[in-house]
């Protein structure tokens, strides 16, 4: 039941997109999100209207109080919920507060490398290339997503050497 309903609110998001109605898109795509905080593909989506005008500070509160209750309501344990959380501040751009829910999911094995992973991503956005680096190492050391990690590795070592070269 709740993935249909949720397939209806992803389609009225995109419908909603092509129609230029931001706001309402924003407002199907997250609650195909509080439907199912799990739903990662979901984040995607929403990562790609995170700089809408709609989405103020107010909204994002708002949108994440909702978020929170409903991983209450569905019982997730709670590196699950600050995993979903952490991904949640990533997409709309709250990267420091995502980083700190990364960090407490990397003391729970399940969750350790996608944390180092996001977190790795969280850096990356922010321009701390190092801490991506290590954050990045680790995913990789892990091997979790292997392609992307290595892309990203392969960039921040070019930044860095780039970085080095305009310094000397």
């Amino acid at each position: 039941m709740i993935v249909q309903k949720q397939k209806l609110f992803i389609i009225g998001g995109y419908y909603y997109l092509k129609k230029e109605d931001t706001l309402s898109a924003v407002d199907d795509f997250s609650t195909s999100l509080i439907l199912d905080p799990n739903f990662y593909y979901g984040y995607n989506i929403f990562n790609g209207l995170a700089n809408a005008p709609v989405l103020d500070s107010v909204y994002k509160k708002n949108l994440e109080s909702k978020f929170k209750k409903s991983m209450e309501e569905k019982g997730y344990t709670e590196v699950n919920g600050r995993y979903n959380l952490g991904l949640f501040f990533l997409k709309v751009r709250k990267h420091k507060q995502a980083i700190l829910k990364f960090q407490k999911c990397l003391n729970q094995e399940e969750y350790k490398a996608r944390a180092y992973y996001s977190m790795g991503l969280a850096y990356y956005y922010i321009r701390q290339y190092e801490e991506a680096l290590d954050a990045f190492s680790s995913a990789a050391g892990m091997d979790y997503k292997t392609i992307e990690t290595q892309r990203y590795l392969l960039h921040i070592s070019r930044l860095n050497k780039i970085k080095k070269r305009n310094k000397d």
